[in-house]
């Protein structure tokens, strides 16, 4: 989720859509990060970057605009 373009969106979309792969690295980022945050707050906010990312993908023609333009 660091490549805003079509190709990291995909990319994106086949990563959250293999099993396990997402609660084992959202279970090992927890575990090797200093927060304060439990384990499923944590869960929720890998949740919350996730649909923040796919938005910004799906809404980047209307986001994306010229310096000066209206």
């Amino acid at each position: 989720m660091q490549w805003y373009n079509d190709v990291g969106f995909v990319i994106a979309q086949v990563y959250i859509l293999l099993p396990f792969i997402v609660e084992i690295r959202c279970l090992l980022d927890w575990i090797f990060a200093k927060t304060s945050l439990d384990i499923f707050q944590f869960w929720q906010l890998f949740n919350y970057h996730w649909e923040m990312y796919v938005f910004w993908c799906g809404n980047k023609w209307y986001t994306i605009k010229p310096l000066g333009s209206p």
